[in-house]
Order: structure tokens, then C-alpha cells, then sequence
């Protein structure tokens, strides 16, 4: 019997790469009498270590896995039947600790050898997993949303990964997961693959990402930037392949937006702020609200409480001129979209220490951007 010691798992990975790069058969008694202990032994062996702080050991399994997933229509007469169960298994325990191309090789061969049936089977039991088991879920189902041949099922599998993720949006509080689910969300947002109700279901779950965070909101896009970025993104996603649907709940869609606008503002005062990276995520907001203005019918009523709590925040922090320079585009987009009610509404909402700010502000406006209908 051959050992089990991880040097033989090694050796007996570069065996199987050889025989399947010349193609040779594996029905033969002698493979099968070599191939079907070690594997079997390996197993074992694997599943008493620690795979989750071993990562040579992690490695070397993966590696041994992916080679047969690589081979797997050639091995599949001395495979056991639950080899696809084995793999998902493996991939569940040490993708969240491992690093490097080989835990994405190895789930792109596991998904391409995972037939429709099991794939439907291991989302839908994403609704009972906790946030650690889910990650690997949502990796894997990052590859299957880049996949052309498996659109059908994404279909079937988008609903109840959509209430996970934003179930566990509201329970989370650890950065690189939250950025992981929102990239999802926003993969699955920019492919329309959402009912409409499902899109309001997500709106509310990035309001509470920005609603649990609201002690750390105002640093989000210092140490955070990506999060900032990922919201934005998301939003922006939402209103530009679902703007009908948005346009109904606009309440909900400008508060996450005015988060947005107070943690880029609130952010210069932050002695650890890095300027370039704070001016990326005003970046971001001033795209939005580019975007937003463009709804001029819909939006033109909500328009002047966002500039409102903009004249707010600038009176509030002293914002850096560079980011100021960054947001005030968009908020002239929005602001051309008063008409003298709005105006009127917009002055007599404000403080009246807030009024010579937006005289100041207004004046700007009307002589460096507003369109005059000239050429």
C-alpha cells in the first residue's frame, strides 16, 4: 500500500498529470488497482489535518483535487461516487485561507463538472448556511454568473441568493466579506437578472450596510474605500437597469445617497485621510448624481433637499477644495433641475445662517454653469 504521507500525494498528482497529458486509458486493472487506494487513503488523510492553518498542506490537496477534476471524464470509472460532493466539501473549508490562481482553477473544474441538478441543490441550501459557509457559495457563484452555458440555472438560483446575501448584509460587520456579497449584488444588478421586487429588496439592503456602519459611514471611504466604491456601484447599477423600479421607492434611494454625500464631505477632516483615494469615492458620488439628475421629471421634486443637506455638510466640514471641485458638477446637475418653487423651497428649508451660503453657492451657478440657451 502506498503511503499517505503528503511528499506521495505530490508524486502521485504529477502521475496523473502526465498520464492525462498523453492521453493514456484509464480502464486498465493495474491503474485502477494503483489509482483507486491512493485516492481513497488521501481522502482520509486529508480529512483528519487541519486544512484551514496548514496552507502548504491546503495547497497540495487542492492541487490534487484539481487534477482530477481536470481528468474527470477519464478517471470517472474509478472515482467514488461522491467525488463532486468531496470537492464542494474541500472547497467550503479552505477557500476563505487560501491564497493563489489554484483555488480559482480548482473551482472553475469543479464547476464545470457539476451538473445543473446538484449546482440548484447547493444554492438553494445557502438560505440555512452562516456567513463563513456562504462565502464559498458566493465565489462559486461569481464564476457562474460569468458563465454563458449556465444561464438557466443562474436564473433559477439568483432569488435565493439575493435574500441571502442581503440577509447577511444586515448581520455582517467584517469588510471583505461585505465587499464580496455587494460585488455579487452588483454582478447580478448589471445582468438584470432581478424581479422588481427583489430590486427594492436590495436597495434596502445597501441602506443597511450604511445604516449599521453609521458610526464608521463618515471613515468608509478612508480605510474603506472599496465599500464606498462597491455601494456606489451598486446604486448606480440599479438606477441606470432599473430606473423605473428605483424611481418608486426614491425616498429610500436619496437616503442612501445622502449617506454617501455625508462620508465623502465628513472624510477630509480625517487625519488619516488620503486625499486621491477620498476624491476616487467623490468620484464615484458625483457620477451618481450625474446619473440621478438625468431623471429630470421624476427627480425634480426631490432634487432640492439633496442640495439642501450638500449646503448643509459644507457649512458643517471644512471639505477639501479638491473634493469640492470633484462634487460640485453633480450637484449643478441636480440644482438645474430647480425651478423657482424648488428654489423657493430649497432657501426656506435652510437655516438662515445657510442662506448667504447658498446665495454664494446659487451665484456660482448661474455664472459659471447654468445653460443661458446661448452658444
Amino acid at each position: 500500500m502506498l503511503s499517505t504521507e503528503p511528499i506521495t500525494i505530490r508524486v502521485m498528482t504529477l502521475i496523473l498529470k502526465l498520464k492525462l497529458k498523453i492521453s493514456v486509458a484509464m480502464e486498465s486493472e493495474e491503474w485502477e488497482a494503483m489509482f483507486d487506494p491512493v485516492f481513497r487513503h488521501a481522502i482520509q488523510y486529508f480529512a483528519k489535518c487541519d486544512l484551514v492553518s496548514n496552507y502548504l498542506l491546503s495547497h497540495d490537496y487542492i492541487r490534487f483535487l484539481c487534477t482530477v477534476l481536470q481528468g474527470f471524464d477519464l478517471l470517472s470509472n474509478v472515482l467514488p461516487k461522491n467525488f463532486i460532493l468531496i470537492a464542494w466539501n474541500t472547497l467550503k473549508t479552505v477557500i476563505q485561507h487560501s491564497k493563489g490562481d489554484n483555488v480559482i482553477e480548482f473551482s472553475q473544474a469543479l464547476l464545470k463538472h457539476t451538473t445543473s441538478e446538484d449546482l440548484i441543490a447547493v444554492f438553494q441550501l445557502s438560505h440555512d448556511m452562516n456567513i463563513s459557509s456562504l462565502l464559498p457559495v458566493l465565489h462559486m457563484f461569481k464564476l457562474l454568473l460569468d458563465s454563458s452555458d449556465q444561464l438557466e440555472v443562474t436564473k433559477e438560483i439568483v432569488p435565493v441568493i439575493t435574500v441571502n446575501i442581503v440577509t447577511s448584509l444586515q448581520q455582517n460587520n467584517e469588510d471583505q466579506t461585505t465587499l464580496l456579497m455587494l460585488q455579487v449584488l452588483n454582478q447580478i444588478v448589471q445582468k438584470r437578472l432581478l424581479e422588481p421586487r427583489m430590486v427594492l429588496f436590495v436597495l434596502h439592503g445597501c441602506l443597511s450596510v450604511l445604516d449599521i456602519n453609521t458610526a464608521s459611514v463618515q471613515t468608509v471611504c478612508l480605510s474603506e474605500a472599496t465599500i464606498y466604491t462597491a455601494l456606489s456601484t451598486i446604486l448606480y447599477s440599479m438606477l441606470n437597469n432599473y430606473s423605473k423600479v428605483i424611481i418608486t421607492a426614491l425616498p429610500s434611494y436619496i437616503s442612501c445617497v445622502s449617506h454617501l454625500m455625508h462620508s465623502v464631505m465628513s472624510g477630509s477632516q480625517q487625519n488619516d485621510c488620503a486625499i486621491e483615494e477620498l476624491n476616487r469615492c467623490a468620484q464615484d458620488l458625483e457620477r451618481l448624481l450625474a446619473s440621478l439628475s438625468r431623471n429630470k421629471i421624476d427627480v425634480c421634486r426631490m432634487a432640492p433637499f439633496i442640495v439642501t443637506e450638500y449646503i448643509n455638510q459644507l457649512q458643517k466640514y471644512t471639505v477639501d477644495p479638491l473634493i469640492k471641485a470633484t462634487l460640485t458638477p453633480g450637484i449643478h446637475c441636480l440644482l438645474q433641475l430647480c425651478d423657482r418653487n424648488g428654489l423657493a423651497l430649497l432657501y426656506t428649508t435652510l437655516p438662515d445662517d445657510l442662506k448667504e451660503v447658498f446665495k454664494s453657492f446659487h451665484s456660482e451657478f448661474n455664472k459659471y454653469y447654468k445653460y443661458k440657451g446661448k452658444v
